[in-house]
């Protein structure tokens, strides 16, 4: 598969609406991840569609629904559909929320829910986005131990519970190609290893659910 002129304007489009962002607590340029994201789907089989919906799949999370329209225009229906599925939330939904740890475990909660329902092309995006950022976590955690969890805003136990609940959510089907199925090994070799080092092998996905608003 070639790449086309449609990329590079994804690209650009990315670059456009994510330029000032960073990522929590490191330092590191947004675009990062999005390329990052981008690139586990190429490299696992993706479509250009599928590909270009991954530097796009946290626009309208984090800059705004006013972005649906240019989304639709420049990329198309497929694309379009692939991020809106990406999105549990807008950053207006979450800053008005009366109870920001609740707002949360229902999103989560009902995302990973849903996760069956959702097109091959949303889950391909949505698990390449979730090994990048699991293998962030990752990384970090070897340097930065416990402190890690400072970063986000339900610390240790959500971040916990909801890439276990993830990992069960997006197990493969036996209709899957192959390129989802070796995604999906890495994002589980990944969690394991999260939580071998954190010590909740032992818990159930329950008991860490539980612990998120104590």
């Amino acid at each position: 598969m070639k790449l086309t002129v449609r990329y590079q304007q994804a690209l650009a489009f990315a670059f456009t609406h994510h330029q000032h962002q960073e990522r929590k607590g490191s330092g590191t340029p947004y675009l990062a991840h999005l390329l990052s994201v981008s690139s586990l789907v190429l490299e696992h089989g993706g479509t250009e569609d599928e590909a270009i919906a991954a530097l796009l799949h946290d626009s309208i999370e984090d800059i705004g629904d006013h972005l649906k329209p240019d989304i639709l225009q420049h990329f198309g229906e497929e694309v379009l559909a692939v991020v809106l599925a990406c999105t549990d939330g807008t950053s207006l939904e979450k800053r008005n929320a009366r109870h920001p740890l609740e707002h949360w475990l229902a999103r989560k909660t009902f995302y990973v829910q849903n996760l069956h329902h959702k097109s091959y092309a949303a889950r391909l995006v949505g698990l390449a986005d979730k090994v990048h950022n699991a293998r962030s976590i990752l990384e970090d955690y070897t340097f930065l131990d416990e402190e890690v969890w400072k970063r986000f805003k339900t610390g240790k136990w959500g971040s916990l519970w909801y890439y276990r609940a993830l990992r069960e959510g997006y197990a493969p089907s036996a209709e899957d190609p192959q390129g989802y199925c070796q995604l999906y090994r890495l994002f589980e070799d990944v969690i394991y290893t999260l939580e071998h080092l954190t010590g909740v092998e032992h818990l159930s996905t329950e008991d860490l659910r539980g612990r998120v608003l104590v």
